[in-house]
This record gives C-alpha cells, sequence and structure tokens, in this order.
C-alpha cells in the first residue's frame, strides 16, 4: 500500500512546539482547560501542531514539486514556519494565521480533509484544535464528566454560533442588535443567569455568610475614678480629643493648649520614637503625639489600634500609683497601653519598636484603617480537624494543624497563635503578626501531637477517631475584605455557632471507593462524598444546583420572547430552539456548580504565599487535608460564583465555534462509532497512574443533580463506570495487579483495533503517551542493573504492535513540568507522541541477533537526533524507547533462540542496553581526565575512596592522581580521594587561565553559573568554552544523569537535568553575545586539545 510521507512523519519544529506548550501551562484567563477541571491534558499547542503535521505532506513525497533535497528543505522550513506562529496562544484567534494552516491541510488532503477521531477524549484538547483547524470531528469518552466537557467545548457552541443572548437585560441594549459572532451571545447568556443564580442564592441563604465586625463594640459603662459616661465622637485632628468626657470646657481648652506644649518641647526620649514611628512608618499604622484623651494627654496614639504608648521618664518611678489608676481608667474606653521607659527608647529602640509592634491588636494585621464599626466581608472561614486527646491524663480536644501560618507576604506575614488552658485541657486561638514565628505543625508525616500535653499521637488513633465519627473541626481564623488587602482576624463564636446550623436538604449519599488510585480519606472515616464537606458547603452547592432548573425555565422563556422556536426539542435530541438553548445555558451553570466543589469542599487549602483558597484537586489525587478554607461563595473573591461564570464565559468567547462536531459515550474497547475513514489522534489512559472514573465522581454527583433531568442518558447511572474503564486498578481486581494489568492490556488491544478499523489509510495514527514508571532488577549493593522495563510503556506499546500498527516515527514533547525530579528521578515529564502507521500484510521476520545487529546500526543516530532535539535526560530512556520500537515493529515478529516470538519487554530492555552503550561510547571523546572523573563518579560518587583505587583507575584512563589535582577537579590526602563538589569550584574561574581544561571542570562550572546566575552566566561561560566543550559538556551531563538514575542519586540528578533543560536558552543568549562583537573562545581556545 503506497501512501504520501506526512511531515510529523520526517521532521517538526519541535523546539518551537515544546516552548509553546510549556508556556501555555501559565495561561488561564480564557483557556479552555479552566472550562472544568480533567486530568493530564494535552496542551493545545502541542495538539494543534501533531494534527497539522499528521495532514500536511512532507516536501520528500511530493519530488514533482520539489525535486531536490535542497527544495525540500526549504519546503520544510515554510511548513515550520506555518506551525512555529500557529502552536502561540496568541493566535488561536488569528484568522490570517488559522486559514494559513486550512489551507495547507486542504492542499495536502486534495480539498478532502478527513475527519479527526478520538476515542479518549477525556478534556477536550484533541478534537477542540482539530476544530480551530477546519475539521469535522468525531469525539467520545467512556467518561460522562469527560464527555460533557468536550461537548461544552465543541458540540453546544457550533450549535448556537453567531445567535445574540436571549436575557431581558440585553435585548433591552442597543448594542443587541450588533455582531455575536461564534459563542459570544451564549457567553452574555451565561453571564446573565449566572448572575442572577448567585444573587438568588445569596437571597436564600446569605444569613450563613455572615459579615464580621472587627472589633468589639466599644463598653458605655461607668468609669470607676469618676462619676462620668464615656461618649466616643469620631477620630479628629491631631491635639483634639479621640475620647472626650464630659468636663468642663476650661479643662478640655486647657488640655489641648498642654497638648500643644507638649509637642513644641517634647523630651529627648520622645523626640526619638516619634521620628521612628511618625509617617506610618510601623507597620503602617497611624501615630498621634501628645493626644488629648479626657482630662489626660497620652505620649503617643494609634487609633486605628487604639493602642497608647506612653515614655515614662525618671518621675515615673514616683507615681506609680497614679499612673496605675490614670492607666485602668483608659482602659475603660476599651483603650489598650504599652509602657517604655525613656532609658529603653534612648538606649534599645529596636526592642521598643518591636513591643509596640507586639501589641498591635490581633486582627486586623494587614489592611490598617480597615478596622471601623459596620462589618466586613468574609472570604474564608478557616478550620482546623480536631480528635480527642488519647492520653487519659489529657483528653483535650486536639487540633490538628498541618501549618498554622495565615500569610508569608512581605509586610504582611501573620500566623495563628494557640493559647493554651492547661488546666481546663482547652485551646484557643489568635492571630499575630509581625517579626516572630508561628508554633510548629502539630500534624506531620510521623503523626500528630497534642498541643495541650505535648503528647505524640499515631494516625492509628487519628483514624480510629475519625472512623468512630468523632473527627470535628475547631475555627482558627476568619479572613475578611479589608478596602486595602486581606484583613485576618481572630475566631468568633458567633461565627462558629452560625456555621453549626446550616442543615443541608440533600446531600450526595453515594460511597466512595474503599481502595482507589489516590484516595487517602477513607482511612479518617470519610466514605461518602458527603463527608467531604462540611454542612454549610452542601447547603450552598444544593442551593445552587436547585437553582439550575429554575434558571433554564427563565432562559428558554427568554428565548421563546426573543424569538426562538417554542419546539420542545431538548439539547440531547439535537434540538436548536428554546428548549436545547435553555438545556445549553444549564450545561453551563452546571459546570460551574461542580466547578465550584473543587473550592467549596473540606480538602481545599489555603495558600499562604497567595492569601487564597486553593483548589482540592492541585494535583490527581484526594489525600487528607487537616486544616481547610471554608470560602464565602457571595465574597467576590476565590470561590465566588459570579467569577466562576465570568471565566466560563470567556472561555466560551475564545472558542472557534463554527464547525459542528459530535461527542459520544463510547466504550473504546468495544465500539468507537460508525464513522468514515479518519485521521486517529488520541492520548489513551496512563495503566495505573491516573484513576478517572473514581475521581471524576467528585464532580459526577453534582452533575447528575443538576443536569440528570435534561441529559437522561449521559447520567443514567448513580456513579461513573468503572468496570470497563482502562486503568490498572488492583482493588477492582481482589488486589491482583496481574489482572488489573491483564485487564488493561486486553482493553487496550481491543481499543486500539476499533482505531485501526477507522484509520484512513493515507495518514498516520497518532499517540500521546506520558508515563515513565521503572521496575527495577538491584543487586546486592543497591546499584540497579540497565535493564530497565517500563511497565507503562511496555502494555501500551504491547496493545499497539499486536494490533497491526508500527510505529514510524516518535516525538517527544515536553507537555508537562520541565525539571521535576522524585523519588528515584522517576518524574513524568514530556508526553512521547508516537506516529503508526498500519504494517503491511508481508512483514518480514527477523531474529533476536538480527534485531541487536539494527539497533546497533540505527539506534545512535537516532539518540543523536534526540540530544541534538535537548530532550531532558530525566526523558532520555523514555524518549529512545520510540525509535528502538521503530526497528522492533518493523518486523512481524521477532524470533528468539528457542523460536519463540520475543515480547515487548525484551526488546525494552535491549533497547536499554543500547542506550547505556551510546552513553558509555560518548566517554571516548572527552579528554583522559574527564574519562575518570566519570569512571571514579560511577563507583564513589562525591564520596572519599582510597587512594590506591583511584591511582590504579588514573593509570587505566592514561592519567595520574597528581596531575587531576593540578586540574581542579580532585582532592587527595591522607591516603584518600574524592571529586570535588561544585561548591568548592571557584567563583572567579576563566578557562582562558586553566592549563588543563577538562570537559568534566567545564560542565560543572556551567552548572555553577546557572545555579549563580542563570541563563545569562551560563551563556557567557558557554562562549569563553567554545562550541565543541560546550556540546561536550551536554553530552557529559546525559551520561552522568544515567548514573545518577541508576544509583539513585535524586539531587545530583537534578543539576545535570536542569542544566540539558536549560541548553536551549543558554546558547540562544551565546548566539546573542556573538552577534553584539563580546570576545569569544570560538576559535584556538575552544577547540579540543
Amino acid at each position: 500500500m503506497t501512501y504520501r510521507k506526512k511531515l510529523i512523519e520526517v521532521a517538526l519544529p519541535l523546539e518551537a512546539i515544546n516552548r509553546e506548550a510549556s508556556r501555555e501551562k501559565s495561561i488561564r484567563h480564557g483557556h479552555p482547560s479552566t472550562l472544568h477541571l480533567w486530568w493530564a491534558r494535552r496542551p493545545l499547542a502541542a495538539c494543534r501542531a501533531v494534527l497539522f503535521a499528521s495532514l500536511v505532506d512532507d516536501p520528500s513525497s511530493r519530488p514533482d514539486e520539489f525535486p531536490t533535497e535542497e527544495a525540500q528543505e526549504q519546503e520544510r522550513k515554510r511548513l515550520f514556519g506555518i506551525i512555529e506562529e500557529l502552536v502561540k496562544w496568541e493566535n488561536v484567534r488569528n484568522e490570517r494565521v488559522l486559514s494559513a494552516a486550512r489551507q495547507e491541510i486542504l492542499k495536502s488532503t486534495n480539498g478532502n480533509p478527513p475527519p479527526v477521531l478520538d476515542p479518549f477524549c477525556g478534556g477536550g484538547s484533541i478534537p477542540l484544535e482539530a476544530q480551530r483547524l477546519g475539521l469535522k470531528v468525531c469525539a467520545s469518552d467512556l467518561n460522562p464528566v469527560a464527555v460533557l466537557i468536550t461537548k461544552a467545548l465543541i458540540e453546544i457552541p457550533p450549535r448556537f454560533a453567531g445567535r445574540p443572548p436571549v436575557n431581558p437585560e440585553a435585548r433591552r441594549s442597543l448594542a443587541h442588535e450588533g455582531s455575536w459572532t461564534g459563542a459570544a451571545g451564549l457567553a452574555a447568556d451565561v453571564r446573565y443567569y449566572g448572575q442572577w443564580m448567585r444573587d438568588e442564592a445569596e437571597e436564600r441563604i446569605g444569613h450563613l455568610y455572615p459579615k464580621v465586625d472587627p472589633l468589639p463594640p466599644t463598653p458605655h459603662t461607668a468609669c470607676r475614678s469618676h462619676e462620668v459616661a464615656t461618649h466616643p465622637t469620631p477620630i479628629k485632628g491631631e491635639g483634639e480629643e479621640v475620647e472626650r468626657w464630659n468636663v468642663p470646657e476650661a479643662l478640655h481648652a486647657k488640655m489641648v493648649e498642654l497638648a500643644r506644649t507638649f509637642r513644641k518641647e517634647p523630651t529627648r526620649s520622645e523626640a526619638i520614637l516619634w521620628e521612628a514611628i511618625r509617617r506610618k512608618q510601623l507597620k503602617g499604622r497611624r501615630f498621634r503625639r501628645q493626644q488629648p484623651i479626657g482630662p489626660f494627654v497620652v505620649d503617643f496614639f494609634c487609633p486605628s489600634e487604639r493602642l497608647i504608648v506612653e515614655v515614662d521618664g525618671p518621675i515615673h518611678e514616683t507615681q506609680r500609683e497614679a499612673d496605675r489608676q490614670r492607666q485602668e481608667l483608659l482602659e475603660a474606653l476599651d483603650l489598650r497601653f504599652v509602657r517604655v521607659t525613656a532609658a529603653q527608647v534612648e538606649k534599645d529602640l529596636p526592642s521598643v519598636l518591636t513591643t509596640i509592634q507586639n501589641a498591635f491588636s490581633t486582627s486586623p494585621l494587614v489592611g490598617e484603617g480597615d478596622r471601623g464599626r459596620g462589618g466586613m466581608t468574609v472570604i474564608a472561614w478557616l478550620w482546623a480537624r480536631t480528635v480527642k486527646c488519647p492520653n487519659p491524663a489529657c483528653g483535650a480536644t486536639m487540633p490538628l494543624v498541618r501549618s498554622f501560618h495565615l500569610s508569608t507576604k512581605a509586610g504582611k506575614k501573620a500566623w495563628v497563635e494557640p493559647v493554651v488552658n492547661k488546666e481546663k485541657k482547652i485551646v484557643r486561638f489568635e492571630v499575630k503578626m509581625g517579626s516572630g514565628a508561628p508554633p510548629e505543625s502539630t500534624v506531620n508525616r510521623r503523626g500528630a501531637r497534642c498541643i495541650v500535653c505535648n503528647q505524640h499521637v499515631p494516625f492509628n488513633h487519628v483514624r480510629a477517631e475519625g472512623k468512630a465519627g468523632r473527627m470535628g473541626a475547631q475555627l482558627m481564623a476568619i479572613v475578611a475584605e479589608g478596602k486595602r488587602g486581606r484583613i485576618y482576624l481572630p475566631p468568633s463564636e458567633e461565627h462558629a455557632a452560625v456555621a453549626a446550623k446550616a442543615k443541608p436538604a440533600w446531600a450526595p449519599e453515594t460511597d466512595l471507593p474503599q481502595k482507589a488510585l489516590g484516595f487517602r480519606v477513607q482511612l479518617y472515616g470519610m466514605t461518602k462524598h458527603r463527608d467531604l464537606f462540611t454542612p454549610r458547603q452542601l447547603v450552598a452547592l444544593t442551593t445552587f444546583s436547585d437553582l439550575v432548573s429554575e434558571a433554564r425555565e427563565r432562559v428558554r422563556k427568554d428565548a421563546i420572547a426573543a424569538g426562538l422556536s417554542d419546539d420542545c426539542t431538548p439539547l440531547h435530541s439535537d434540538g436548536t430552539g428554546a428548549t436545547a438553548y435553555a438545556d445549553a445555558v444549564a450545561v453551563y451553570l452546571s459546570i460551574g456548580i461542580s466547578r465550584s466543589a473543587n473550592t467549596h469542599c473540606s480538602l481545599a487549602i489555603w495558600s499562604q504565599s497567595r492569601d487564597q483558597s486553593v483548589n482540592a484537586f492541585s494535583r490527581q489525587a484526594i489525600p487528607m487535608n487537616w486544616d481547610f478554607p471554608e470560602v464565602n461563595p457571595f465574597a467576590d473573591a476565590a470561590g465566588d460564583m459570579q467569577i466562576i461564570y465570568e471565566s466560563i464565559a470567556k472561555t466560551l468567547e475564545s472558542l472557534n465555534s463554527m464547525v459542528a462536531a459530535s461527542v459520544f459515550q463510547f466504550d473504546a474497547a468495544q465500539y468507537i462509532g460508525d464513522v468514515e475513514p479518519s485521521l486517529v489522534c488520541s492520548d489513551p489512559p496512563y495503566y495505573d497512574n491516573i484513576g478517572y472514573a473514581d475521581l471524576s465522581d467528585f464532580f459526577y454527583v453534582w452533575l447528575r443533580r443538576s443536569l440528570g433531568e435534561f441529559y437522561p442518558d449521559l447520567f443514567s447511572t448513580l456513579l461513573t463506570p468503572k468496570t470497563q474503564e482502562l486503568i490498572a486498578t488492583p482493588y477492582r481486581f481482589g488486589d491482583d495487579m496481574e489482572k488489573a494489568g491483564e485487564h488493561f492490556l486486553t482493553g487496550l488491544r481491543k481499543a486500539f483495533q476499533r482505531m485501526r478499523e477507522c484509520s484512513h489509510h493515507d495518514y498516520p495514527l497518532t499517540v500521546f503517551y506520558a508515563f515513565k514508571q521503572t521496575e527495577e532488577d538491584e543487586d546486592n549493593d543497591g546499584d540497579s542493573s540497565s535493564a530497565i522495563a517500563s511497565t507503562g510503556w511496555e502494555t501500551m506499546l504491547e496493545g499497539l504492535l499486536t494490533t497491526g500498527f508500527q510505529i514510524i516515527g516518535t516525538w517527544p514533547m515536553r507537555t508537562e513540568r520541565p525539571t521535576g525530579v522524585k523519588d528515584k528521578v522517576n518524574a513524568l515529564a514530556s508526553s512521547i507522541v508516537l506516529v503508526c502507521r498500519s504494517r503491511a500484510e508481508d512483514t518480514p521476520l527477523s531474529t533476536r541477533r538480527e534485531f541487536i545487529t539494527a539497533l546497533r546500526r540505527e539506534l545512535p543516530d537516532a539518540l543523536r537526533k534526540l540530544q541534538q532535539g535537548n530532550v531532558a535526560p530525566v526523558d532520555f530512556a523514555q524518549a529512545s524507547i520510540g525509535p528502538g520500537m521503530a526497528i522492533f515493529s518493523r518486523y512481524a515478529k521477532v524470533l528468539e533462540a528457542d523460536g519463540s516470538p520475543m515480547r515487548v519487554r525484551a526488546a525494552l530492555q535491549l533497547i536499554n542496553q543500547e542506550l547505556d552503550a551510546y552513553l558509555a561510547e560518548q566517554e571516548g571523546d572527552f579528554d583522559t581526565d574527564t574519562r575518570f572523573c566519570v569512571a571514579w563518579f560511577e563507583q564513589r560518587g562525591m564520596e572519599e575512596g582510597v587512594f590506591g583505587e583511584a591511582d590504579v583507575l588514573a593509570r587505566a584512563k592514561n592519567t595520574a592522581v597528581e596531575g587531576l589535582v593540578r586540574a581542579g577537579v580532585l582532592e587527595a590526602k591522607a591516603g584518600k580521594v574524592r571529586l570535588l563538589r561544585r561548591e568548592e569550584y571557584p567563583e572567579n574561574w576563566s578557562p582562558a587561565e586553566d592549563n588543563r581544561l577538562t570537559v568534566w571542570e567545564g560542565m560543572q562550572h556551567l552548572i555553577c553559573a546557572l545555579e549563580r546566575g542563570g541563563e545569562e552566566a551560563a551563556s557567557r561561560l558557554s562562549n569563553l568554552l567554545g562550541g565543541g566543550r560546550s556540546e561536550d559538556a551536554r553530552a557529559l551531563a546525559y551520561r552522568l544523569y544515567a548514573i545518577c538514575e541508576r544509583k539513585g542519586w535524586a539531587q545530583e540528578a537534578l543539576a545535570y537535568n536542569t542544566l540539558v533543560v536549560s541548553w536551549t536558552d543558554v546558547q540562544a543568549k551565546t548566539a546573542s553575545v556573538v552577534r553584539e562583537g563580546e570576545q569569544t573562545y570560538l576559535f584556538g581556545g575552544g577547540d579540543k586539545p
């Protein structure tokens, strides 16, 4: 079967794609991924590039138009230019760029591009980008949450594209008759009816979210020393009374005059302190000096803190009783005191300022000047879970707190301070700020600690208390919105009582899985979905959920009034009238509620650095959370429903909603629809890495409550389908991992078979895969062998190859965290895009020996190209599987010596062996000193060894220990030898002045430069080293990373991985330096000795 090669089978501008894919992670507003959470989404830039390159011909397949290699390369560069513009986020709605890409696709497909099929659509990235490129799309998934998200992105918007909004406010507006392109009208209605729901909910349940008064009322009680009452008046200018008694006018005038005199004639200590606290110098607080208050004049007064500061000179030693009575009288006005001596001010002013600062009210800590009457909107209530202390002599209700920090922002540092009453065995909380430090947490990985008796409490007790239903919660602090920022207040009994009054009329009574990937909360008695929410959160979510049907009916009536047909055909039956439109708006309103559950649950986290709540699903897991924020849905902050609906509306406005698409709920292993031959591009599930179904039930229970009536087929089951899900989850198979793996492989084979049946023979199938789970056989000293089998890869490849696919090419795409290195340097960092074609029926057999020969002949060149593409060392072994399996899969079978077919696992082991050999062979290009360093590092790392061993090794490498010491890479003394650590290298090192320059030394200095001065510093050093040595340094980083990975030296591995990951930017800056005409080391000194 003949076909024209596509661009993706030959070349890609990988660097540009990776750069934009990584950058896309930081884009939030309007990005389709913000519509609703889904796990492990592929970046849109990568999907767009892969789809385009899978459809567009490589110039080599058109020899009539491009007869020479030069002409073909020139055309590739032109196509690369289109891709480089296409992948930029700024161009997702740029019709000039999109039109150029669509024209190229039409040109290569004879004006008839195939539809795109994605049977594992997940969060919808691939189908969305196919639609953006003007292609017909058919997408499916087994999970109803994934199906709904993808429908909301690609199926619903085109159905109502170009229509104006139907809400009465828009219809009254003159702008209503204007142009409503794409889904802009739908977005406007989501905003309007989302606001209506928010306002209606506040009317119904707003009493559960009271405002907070930052100060208790000033007492209006008679003073003990005088028969007069206090009459607070507004705070006035300096020299006037703040709190005024009914004193004779003559006395009042005398106090004002006296204050003026004192200000003109301050004591030395008063003058010193005033210079330190005036003009809001002390934490932004405004002080007044010599302030009249009733019959007294106080030295300094801070109105916002109601704080008096008195500086006592020597005379006060003789009038202590008078001072005491005066202070007691003023404190009756709810004023507070700090007394310092004149000597303290003059000799130790910093300590005096600290004393005053520590006396500032525990609330508020930020937003000074916001403490007036009238109440402030609460952003969140911060709670700590509690259990009873098991110590019989204590028995206190002990708070479980991972961190007492509230804010770590510069100038706004705040924390919760627990105050323990050991007699009553109770804990209360205050809020502190300033230069102090919060106490240690009461929970860590080893267990908990009772803050009352300080006894260690094992997790077994905490879990037992939770399972017995005795885990409670205690209010720690209140976060309010002030005029100048967030304000932290101490807990209020009244606010805790309000929260306790919340009684939900409904709660999701569905069971959490007993065991599942990423779940931990069941160990603590949380066995149902309702247990993941507080009663007040359940009231809010159910109220909003109930309002969806009311809002939908309003939309339907308004749509009829706006002229849409009243045909009663629902959206799920392909309706386009008023009923279907009302269903469509209800979908987005329900998505907003489901999305808000991520914030409005007791598994959310308070971010100390961002001063806001962070969603529960910061990763693909539901871990236990000890202290949590309960967010106000009416606070105009994170978690406010209108903010969520505004975000959804912006996403709708960013979509290209002109091409119709179809999204179905199918089990890819059984059926993927009656589709015409298609371009198949998909992102299959990741073995045992993410439990999609179990995790998505968190959202499903709320979506089903809101939308079950309007999408009866999609939400027909109590929870998402589990039995057919293609992941290896042992708990579904009696904790038998082997059976779970068989289920995954069998299902994946069937899915790939369905894909092969639907795949258009003119186009390659592309598969995104991003998984790394190494299984290593270790010998007694802990050093793993070179044969590393990747379970995820093995199973996925087994499924592909046994269904008749051949791997044509692989492209590593950096779509995940760029430098993540965890545990044994076992991190998921890149997606590998596998490009596959159906294997011909007459494909030959091969033997093990022939396969190894082909690997040794072809793999090194492929690995060099991967290095040139700057694949990170953490991804290198994973990426090398692609070209190795391309060789393996070209044969119908590879036969072992005994005639049995070689398994994928054996092929992977041979590929890994050749990878090790390739990296070892690169050492031959290094200088002798570097070869010694590599060998010694592999044996000893950075630890000491015996001189004799080093001497033998040095001789074998044709160098000497003394020379290595002179080279500045080795230390030898007292019969011991060790490699110098990077921090021991001189900072002012210059390669031009080094008379024994080594690749090892140059690489270590490059890492130092990168760590100390960033890419700019590293680029300057790279320029001085010269192109040859710099490239050798990068090759050495690959080799050392591989050693670190086998040895489990994660921290050292991170340094080498970071150097390679940063290499492109370093070299780009180096080129810039060269262009600027600076002194370089490219010639002469830049060559290898």
